[in-house]
């Protein structure tokens, strides 16, 4: 059972444990709550709201998520009261003096973070898209920017405290800042209905679907992971890893996840298979079987022994959310409620709007997905002089007095001032304008001959504190005549080139290893030096024969025991001819497929 009490004013929930004592002190705001040039903030506060505890006899730890800042302690009573009492006094006097080491700390932990690309998509730079942005501003923050986020969000109103032991540990005080309670970011859209894809570096396949809140949700995730795992695992033998997820977005919604890994040559059984489920799911064909034991699952875990402790962070969130906090009788009951039909209904909402992440170059019109950068909404493009790309007169960026625009036959971008969610800024010049439903244009001012006050007119139609500043590029990644690169992309293609956010297409955009605005082509252009398919296939001709030649010539030396030296010799110097044809066709073949990214 869990029971409701107060500390300094602070909603409590407590519930027995059979082991040591854990607490966990959670405030309401996450990165959904920030924007995308304070993109990491919160972190930054958590990380040095605990820097002063430094090593301890005790487990503790801190996170931060889309909605949620949770600070979390396992220990005796006395522990939990010296960990709690101190992030408390480091939240209201935070030790600014360590702002640059953690951020140094902060950008080296967020080389190994994946970004939630498909939240990206869905939502354009704000609230839960802006888990799939790194975190591009955080260089920038001042010590007043910092401190003036704790004590906005990090207040009495704003937390929840839960307990899994006895009873409150005596002499704990919770000195916050009174604040309101602050409701969870109402989830944006980028994109209209329907179903879409996106291409990235990835071995996996991830699907994604909008759903309702609730039990029939949950259930399906359920049910969802079930179906896949006998039709992937099982079955087909195409998968090892198969698993699902449910992540609250917004007081209404959540979104339902899915993901398989695979090995490449069944990496299109794998696609059929995902959407197959998941269309038949949609339609009705769901399998009570599954529904009956996943409800016997929650039952199970619901019985366990310390089932109330372990829903103490999960109800935590709740009241967070404005929501009662409910018995296990409650949510059981709710479970057990759930009907087929309720089911399918859930199962048809994700299916409607799903989102369908796979690798560079896959084809999946077939499955019905269309590409994003088709799908998403157009925005009319503003006014003003065209200005031909130098490297493609059909690329034509337009600046105008109230935004900017990049057009081309395929494809015309516009992000607007009012709208820009940031600014990117490099000192050579280049900048790239980053909307609210996450369009990107890359401004290369060598591509598009632009002085200084057209950049400089760019730049101030920005709000300044929309501007981020990055650090300088090196100069072999500033495209030249000499060395065109391919045409500035319209940032939806979902790929892009560049690293670490050194060059204007930043890192981490849709493709996971280039930007949100890379430099694209339209479809069937080579870039300058790709490599024909008859030199590859004229390659091959030399190779092969030439390969199994000289194999054969091998093998019969080795069974022939009078070979002499002179002839071992020659056969070595000869393999040196293949192999510097194999090693054309290995480098060709990167080349090509730089190409085909370049150009898709």
């Amino acid at each position: 059972m869990i029971r409701q009490t107060e500390v300094d004013g602070i909603p409590t929930l407590i519930a027995r444990t059979d082991g040591p004592m854990t607490a966990g002190l959670m405030f309401r705001v996450g990165m959904a709550d920030e924007t995308l040039p304070l993109c990491g903030i919160t972190h930054l506060v958590e990380h040095l709201a605990l820097h002063r505890h430094g090593l301890a006899d005790y487990h503790y730890n801190g996170t931060t998520s889309a909605t949620e800042t949770h600070f979390l302690v396992q220990g005796s009573p006395e522990q939990v009261v010296a960990y709690l009492t101190g992030v408390c006094a480091g939240l209201t006097n935070l030790p600014l003096e360590r702002l640059q080491t953690e951020k140094s700390i902060l950008e080296t932990e967020a080389n190994g973070r994946s970004l939630n690309l498909l939240a990206r998509v869905r939502h354009g730079a704000r609230d839960y898209g802006l888990t799939g942005y790194p975190t591009w501003g955080l260089a920038q923050l001042r010590p007043e920017d910092v401190q003036g986020w704790a004590s906005a969000w990090f207040t009495r109103g704003n937390a929840v405290l839960w307990i899994a032991g006895d009873d409150v540990p005596g002499g704990l005080r919770l000195h916050l800042p009174d604040g309101p309670r602050r409701p969870l970011p109402v989830p944006s859209q980028a994109l209209p209905e329907g179903r879409a894809y996106l291409t990235t570096q990835t071995d996996s396949v991830t699907f994604d679907g909008l759903v309702g809140r609730g039990a029939a949700a949950m259930v399906y995730t359920e049910v969802l992971q079930r179906r896949l795992f006998r039709d992937l695992r099982l079955e087909g033998g195409y998968s090892y890893t198969v698993a699902t997820g449910y992540e609250r977005r917004g007081e209404h919604a959540a979104a339902v996840t899915a993901m398989a890994d695979t090995h490449p040559d069944c990496y299109d059984a794998v696609i059929g298979a995902t959407v197959d489920a998941l269309a038949s799911l949609a339609a009705g064909h769901v399998d009570e079987g599954d529904i009956a034991s996943v409800k016997a699952q929650f039952r199970e875990n619901h019985s366990l022994p310390d089932a109330d402790a372990g829903r103490l962070p999960s109800m935590a969130c709740e009241l967070l959310a404005g929501r009662p906090v409910r018995t296990a009788a409650d949510l059981l009951a709710e479970i057990s409620a759930v009907e087929p039909a309720a089911v399918a209904a859930t199962a048809a909402r994700s299916w409607q709007n799903g989102l369908l992440k796979v690798r560079d170059g896959q084809e999946v019109e077939w499955t019905g997905f269309t590409g994003f950068s088709t799908h998403r909404a157009p925005v009319p493009p503003v006014s003003g002089a065209p200005r031909p790309a130098r490297d493609d007169a059909e690329r034509r960026l337009v600046l105008g007095s109230d935004g900017v625009s990049l057009q081309s036959p395929a494809l015309t971008s516009t992000v607007r001032f009012d709208a820009c969610a940031a600014l990117l800024a490099w000192p050579d010049g280049a900048r790239q304008a980053i909307g609210a439903d996450g369009t990107t244009i890359a401004v290369e001012p060598t591509r598009f001959g632009l002085d200084a006050a057209a950049v400089g007119t760019l730049t101030a139609g920005v709000h300044p504190a929309r501007v981020i500043w990055m650090p300088p590029r090196d100069p072999g990644e500033i495209p030249t005549e000499q060395s065109w690169g391919p045409a500035a992309d319209d940032g939806r293609s979902g790929r892009g080139r560049g690293k670490g956010g050194r060059s204007p297409v930043g890192s981490g955009g849709p493709a996971g290893n280039g930007g949100p605005g890379g430099y694209g082509a339209p479809a069937g252009v080579r870039p300058p030096g790709t490599p024909s398919l008859v030199g590859l296939i004229g390659l091959y001709v030399l190779a092969v024969p030439l390969s199994l030649f000289l194999l054969l010539m091998t093998l019969l030396s080795i069974g022939d025991p009078e070979s002499d030296s002179a002839l071992w010799v020659a056969l070595v110097v000869t393999w040196f001819v293949p192999a510097f044809f194999w090693l054309g066709i290995v480098l060709l073949h990167r080349h090509r497929r730089r190409g085909r990214r370049w150009a898709g």
